[in-house]
């Protein structure tokens, strides 16, 4: 075994095994999805001795040149002085950290949440922003898919290794220049008893009562009922209180530049420029003909509300291409599913809606020196487009449980904002509005494109893409229309915005007019929350007085649950192994008696012990490895493993105390709703049984149709089913056969009408089936009215 040892002095790598303490061999540390270490300690009185120095690459290999560890001295070596021969004598102890030191040295740069994407590429992306190119990437697999994944360039790259790893039940390690990541257990290796190299004197099993079979998780704030507000405009009044909070009400800036550096930042553009027609100057985009194409190098997914606001535009010649264009795939025109078309007029351009592949709507001709703000507004019906995936021992890398995409009608408008700089009045002017429309099914994700021209000459002077306020806004006058209010700040051509507080405010130049209705269509928040029981379990181990039942109560923080049925998701996975006896076990033993040549975390370990009734399973989560002897090239192991019922590993849980209890399910039939329902209560369901066939689907094309002094005319927007109906209630509560102080009624047909009993009247709507007992909608829908009397 050598130590060698480069101190970055232009000698290379140099010899430091006859100075190594025999006292104080290399002692190596490697932990589950934490960089290893190595300490070891050289002795010195020899004048051609080199003390190494903080930064020094230095290497343990093995007789046959294999590397055993590989990495960088982090700190000095800690000097201690032993007495005076001919020279003085020094112990030099040294301290190192293998090569993803080098990833944690250099900050990571500043990018939008990675989107859509699967952990292996994910930490590929993350290593190439600060090591380029130092890296053999090739062991870095793609493990699993992340819905959404927030860069935090105050935290190091190994940080985002370990939520990464976490997130979806992998390993990660930096060998010897070689990033490595792959799922747990996927290099496996036997302990058994009936191995003739086994040594029981160093098995050490350890059974823990582990078991948790009544799981409750605790998400974040999620979408909850579908609420529409009805307000009636008066020509002066500007300003209407919604009923409820919307779910996403704060904006959040998704990508932001205003082009002031040298060079289009990489981690936010993906640029294709074989003409080098783009460049950046005066703080614009300049783009000089093409063809070019500059797109955001994450995913855009279509959910919530966004705001694209492409840029302020200067077209200087006459131009051909696309611009703020949004594609299901490649940007290409076949594939765009809104942007707008850029077409020469003359010697000037003309503007004009793109959507689903081609033009549309009215054309607007550029006019020189003006400029023209082009933006998109998305509001999507569903505030997320894929299930979050969780992972455990039964359901590993590759069939997790959820990943579902959820389907998701999108309102587009496009508009543009013509401003003459010679006319400061023109700042003031509404936006034209050129497509206002709804596509009934989307992508979930989508490709996004600034630019991609065949020959464009423009300058850009910012772009900015936000999420805004979760909420639809839209209003007629008396006998027209129905159209889009726009939401947004007042230069940019918005009407209107909504507030933290749940206030729709209407700038002075836009009040709704007299007996105009006014439509804010969005979803109430709730926590997410799913209690899930493993009944075969609870059975099992009721007896007397002990009901069997072991809970569990935690908010879960990764992977992150953004609804209810990603908490029951979560708590399924977690129950995977919940109910499985728990082992925890020490193997340690010279490295020549193991039956594999190496041992790392992550690595699968079957333990097949039968005299101490033992057979299980288990992940390694620490691997010390002492060197014993330098001539004979030996080393002692010692391994320390668990199974996932002792310590979890692809989830991290924060206490939480719930102000009540939630509704108690069997596993895979948990309830979705963070309020106790009674009528879900009550029913214990077969285990498997997936929750999305508890339900039927909400109904959310409801809408007020008609509203008199005393009545409100309703069109629940699809005919209840032939064997049940449409149940009505004055609080989001208490659904099912009974009454419960607050039933309006139970309907058969699609029209109805309810009494209005006052200025400011709601409604909860939720349709139920013939079942036994009968399947409600997961959600209700609130119809709310505020209207003159």
């Amino acid at each position: 075994m050598n130590l060698l040892i480069d101190n970055n002095d232009g000698l290379g790598q140099q010899d430091y095994t006859p100075w190594l303490d025999t006292d104080h061999l290399p002692k190596i540390g490697r932990k589950l999805n934490q960089p290893a270490t190595m300490v070891t300690a050289l002795l010195s009185a020899d004048a051609n001795f080199r003390p190494p120095v903080s930064g020094a690459r230095i290497i343990l290999q093995h007789a046959d040149g294999s590397t055993l560890f590989a990495g960088y001295l982090v700190t000095p070596p800690e000097q201690q002085y032993l007495g005076y021969g001919q020279l003085p004598a020094w112990r030099y102890t040294l301290s190192a950290v293998d090569d993803s030191c080098l990833l944690d040295h250099n900050p990571l740069p500043a990018r939008a949440p990675f989107a859509s994407r699967t952990a292996g590429d994910a930490l590929k992306t993350l290593a190439g922003d600060v090591l380029p190119g130092a890296l053999d990437l090739s062991g870095v697999q793609d493990v699993g898919p992340i819905h959404q994944f927030v860069v935090v360039p105050q935290k190091p790259w190994s940080w985002h290794a370990e939520e990464l790893s976490t997130m979806t039940r992998a390993a990660w390690r930096v060998h010897d220049g070689k990033l490595d990541f792959q799922p747990l257990g996927q290099q496996s290796f036997t302990l058994s008893e009936q191995d003739s190299s086994f040594d029981p004197t160093a098995l050490t099993l350890l059974e823990p009562d582990s078991l948790l079979n009544d799981v409750t998780v605790i998400g974040e704030l999620e979408p909850f009922a579908y609420v529409r507000d009805y307000f009636l405009g008066t020509g002066a009044l500007l300003d209407f209180y919604l009923s409820r909070t919307p779910f996403d009400n704060a904006a959040a800036t998704v990508l932001e530049d205003d082009y002031s550096e040298a060079q289009l930042a990489p981690a936010l553009w993906s640029v294709t420029d074989p003409g080098q027609k783009v460049s950046l100057a005066g703080g614009r985009l300049q783009i000089s003909g093409g063809p070019a194409t500059i797109a955001f190098v994450e995913q855009l997914e279509l959910a919530g509300a966004l705001m694209l606001q492409h840029g302020k535009f200067v077209f200087t010649a006459a131009s051909s291409g696309t611009v703020g264009g949004i594609y299901n795939g490649a940007p290409a025109n076949a594939n765009c599913i809104a942007g707008f078309a850029i077409s020469p007029s003359g010697g000037n351009c003309s503007i004009q809606a793109l959507v689903e592949g081609s033009a549309t709507g009215p054309v607007i001709t550029t006019t020189p020196g003006h400029q023209y703000s082009l933006a998109t507004q998305l509001v999507s019906s569903e505030a997320c487009r894929l299930r979050q995936t969780y992972f455990s021992s039964s359901h590993p890398a590759g069939n997790g449980r959820g990943g579902d995409s959820i389907p998701a009608a999108v309102r587009i408008v496009l508009t543009v904002h013509d401003v003459d700089p010679a006319n400061p009045g023109t700042l003031a002017a509404p936006a034209t509005v050129l497509y206002d429309g709804v596509l009934a099914a989307s992508p979930g994700f989508a490709t996004y494109a600034l630019v991609n021209a065949t020959s464009l000459f423009a300058g850009i002077s910012w772009t900015r893409l936000q999420r805004i306020v979760d909420a639809e806004i839209r209003s007629m006058i008396p006998g027209g229309q129905f159209r889009t209010r726009l939401a947004g700040a007042f230069a940019d051509g918005g009407e209107c915005y909504i507030t933290s507080s749940g206030t729709l405010s209407f700038y002075a130049p836009y009040p709704p007019q007299p007996n105009e209705q006014v439509v804010v269509t969005y979803r109430s928040s709730a926590r997410a929350m799913a209690r899930v029981q493993d009944a075969v379990s609870i059975a099992r181990h009721a007896q007397g007085s002990d009901r069997g039942r072991r809970t569990y109560v935690r908010r879960i923080k990764l992977p992150p649950a953004a609804s209810s049925v990603d908490c029951e998701n979560a708590a399924c996975s977690l129950l995977d192994d919940s109910v499985q006896p728990a082992w925890l076990g020490q193997y340690s033993v010279p490295g020549d008696l193991l039956p594999v040549a190496d041992v790392f975390p992550g690595n699968a370990v079957q333990v097949s012990a039968p005299s101490r009734g033992a057979n299980f399973t288990a992940i390694v989560r620490e691997v010390e490895v002492q060197v014993l002897s330098l001539a004979a090239d030996r080393s002692q192991y010692g391994i320390t493993f668990a199974n996932e019922a002792a310590e979890p590993l692809a989830f991290t849980f924060d206490l939480m105390t719930l102000p009540a209890p939630a509704a108690s399910y069997d596993t895979g039939t948990p309830s979705s709703s963070p309020y106790v329902d009674p009528l879900a209560a009550a029913r214990i369901y077969d285990t498997g049984t997936p929750s999305s066939s508890l339900y039927i689907p909400p109904l959310t094309a409801a809408q007020v149709t008609v509203v008199i002094a005393t009545e409100i005319s309703v069109d629940a927007g699809v005919a209840p089913p032939s064997d049940g109906g449409i149940e009505v209630r004055r609080s989001d509560g208490g659904w099912g056969p009974s009454d419960s102080g607050n039933l309006a009624g139970r309907f058969t047909t699609q029209t109805f009408t309810l009494p209005r009993l006052q200025r400011v009247q709601g409604y909860y709507l939720r349709q139920y089936d013939g079942s036994s007992p009968a399947r409600y909608s997961r959600y209700s829908v609130l119809l709310h009215v505020d209207y003159p009397l």
